[in-house]
C-alpha cells in the first residue's frame, strides 16, 4: 500500500528525489503521500493545511513506520528448541471453528496442555 520495496541489488522501484531508506527497505515520499491521499477527505484536508516542513515530517514518520513494520515482520521466525517441538500435537481445528470456542474451553483444551512450552518461551 505504501510502495515499500527492497533496496538490495537494485530490486527496488525507481525512486524520486525524496526517499526513505531503512535497513534493506525503502519507500518514496511521493508514494506515502499518495497513500495518505487515498485514506479519504479528512486526511486530504489535514495534509492541505500543513506547511511544507510539517508535511515532510508527517511523510517521513509514516514512511519510517511502514518500512519499520515491514523490516520487523520479515524477520519473524518460529522458535524451535528442546522445549518447543515443531511436531507437538496441537488440536486440529480450523480458524472459523476456533472463534466459536469459549475462553474457558480454549484454556482447558489448548493453553493448559501447552502451558509448559509457553512458560519456557516467555522466559527466554
Amino acid at each position: 500500500m505504501l510502495g515499500i520495496s527492497s533496496w538490495e541489488a537494485g530490486e527496488g522501484a525507481v525512486l524520486g528525489e525524496l526517499c526513505l531508506r531503512y535497513g534493506r527497505w525503502c519507500v518514496d515520499y511521493l508514494m506515502v503521500h499518495k497513500f495518505l491521499q487515498g485514506l479519504g477527505m479528512y486526511t486530504q484536508h489535514m495534509l492541505e493545511v500543513l506547511d511544507v516542513d510539517m508535511t515532510e515530517k508527517v511523510l517521513e514518520l509514516i514512511g519510517k513506520l511502514g518500512v519499520g513494520i515491514v523490516d520487523g515482520i520479515v524477520d519473524i521466525q518460529a522458535e524451535r528448541n528442546a522445549q518447543n517441538h515443531a511436531d507437538s500435537d496441537l488440536p486440529s481445528i480450523l480458524p472459523h471453528e476456533l472463534v466459536k470456542i469459549s475462553t474457558g474451553d480454549f484454556g482447558n483444551t489448548t493453553v493448559d496442555i501447552h502451558l509448559q512450552q509457553l512458560r519456557h518461551s516467555w522466559s527466554e
